[in-house]
C-alpha cells in the first residue's frame, strides 16, 4: 500500500515538473528572430527585419494588427530596457512589454499571435 502511495505521489510529481517546463517555454517567445518569421508568417503576417551587432528587430503586420519587436542577446538586457522604456514620460510606441528577450509593442491580437 506504501510503495503504490509513493509511486502515485512520484508520477504526479513528475507530471507537475513537465507541465510548469512545458507552461514556462511556451511564455518566453520565438528563440531566434527567424522563429519570430515563421511563426508570424505562418499567422498571415508581413514581415520586416534588421539585426545589428546582436541585436534583433521584427515588425510585421496584418490587416490592422501590428507588432514591433526588438530581440536582446538575453533575458536580463530586455527586462531593463523595457523597464527604462516605460519609465519614460512621453512611449511614442505606447506601452512596452517584455516576452522572454524580446521588447514588443503592439495591438493584443498581434501580441498574442507573437507568444
Amino acid at each position: 500500500m506504501k510503495n503504490k502511495k509513493r509511486i502515485i505521489i512520484s508520477i504526479a510529481f513528475a507530471l507537475m515538473i513537465i507541465i510548469l517546463t512545458v507552461a514556462l517555454a511556451a511564455c518566453n517567445g520565438p528563440h531566434t528572430i527567424d522563429d519570430g518569421i515563421k511563426k508570424m508568417k505562418e499567422k498571415g503576417y508581413t514581415c520586416i527585419t534588421r539585426e545589428h551587432d546582436g541585436t534583433a528587430g521584427l515588425f510585421a503586420e496584418k490587416d490592422a494588427e501590428e507588432i514591433f519587436a526588438i530581440m536582446y542577446k538575453n533575458y536580463s538586457t530586455a527586462e531593463k530596457k523595457v523597464e527604462e522604456y516605460n519609465k519614460q514620460s512621453i512611449k511614442p510606441l505606447g506601452e512596452a512589454k517584455q516576452i522572454g528577450k524580446w521588447m514588443v509593442f503592439g495591438t493584443h491580437k498581434a501580441i498574442k499571435d507573437f507568444r
